[in-house]
C-alpha cells in the first residue's frame, strides 16, 4: 500500500462455537449443582478427643456421625458404610447408640455397615464409637469417605461425605 491509500478489512466471528461452549459449561454446572443438592440427608461427622502420644503418634480418637432426613417423605432403605484402615480397631463396647449390622474385615481396611429401613422425614440417627491405633503408626490418619446408599422409589443412589485429616 502506498501513502494515502486505505483498505477495509472485514472480520467475522463464528458465534455458534461460543454458544456451544457456554451451553456445555452451563449444563456441567447445573449437573454438579443438582447432584450436590439432591442428597436427602444432612450429614455431620466429627472426630474429637484425639489422644496423641509423643513417640507413637495418634493413639486413639472418637468418631461421631449424625444424619437426618430433611427432604424426602420416606426413604425405603438407608445404608451407612464407614471404612477405616486395618491398623485402626474399634474399642470394645464403644458404640454409643447403634451397633453396626455388619463388620467386614479385609487386608487393608475394615468396613462397618449400618442398615436402616423406612427412614422417614425428620428421623435422626447418631452413630458414635472409639477408634484405637493398635500399631502405633506415626503420621497423619486419613479416613476414607463415608458412603451413604439411599434407596428411594426403587432407585439406589450413593452419596459421599469426607472426614477431616487427623494430624499425627
Amino acid at each position: 500500500m502506498e501513502r494515502g491509500e486505505s483498505k477495509t478489512l472485514t472480520y467475522s466471528f463464528n458465534y455458534l462455537a461460543l454458544v456451544i461452549v457456554i451451553l456445555v459449561i452451563i449444563i456441567v454446572i447445573f449437573y454438579v449443582y443438582v447432584r450436590k443438592n439432591s442428597n436427602p440427608l444432612v450429614v455431620k461427622n466429627q472426630l474429637f478427643e484425639v489422644e496423641r502420644v509423643k513417640h507413637e503418634g495418634v493413639k486413639g480418637f472418637k468418631v461421631r456421625i449424625g444424619f437426618e432426613n430433611i427432604k424426602e417423605h420416606e426413604l425405603d432403605k438407608l445404608k451407612v458404610i464407614f471404612r477405616m484402615p486395618a491398623y485402626l480397631q474399634v474399642k470394645d463396647e464403644s458404640f454409643s447408640l447403634t451397633e453396626p449390622k455388619h463388620v467386614l474385615k479385609g487386608d487393608s481396611q475394615y468396613k462397618l455397615v449400618w442398615d436402616f429401613k423406612r427412614f422417614e422425614k425428620g428421623d435422626t440417627r447418631l452413630l458414635g464409637f472409639n477408634l484405637v491405633n493398635q500399631k502405633g503408626i506415626l503420621g497423619d490418619i486419613r479416613l476414607p469417605d463415608l458412603e451413604l446408599e439411599v434407596k428411594l422409589n426403587g432407585k439406589t443412589r450413593k452419596y459421599y461425605q469426607s472426614f477431616p485429616v487427623i494430624k499425627g
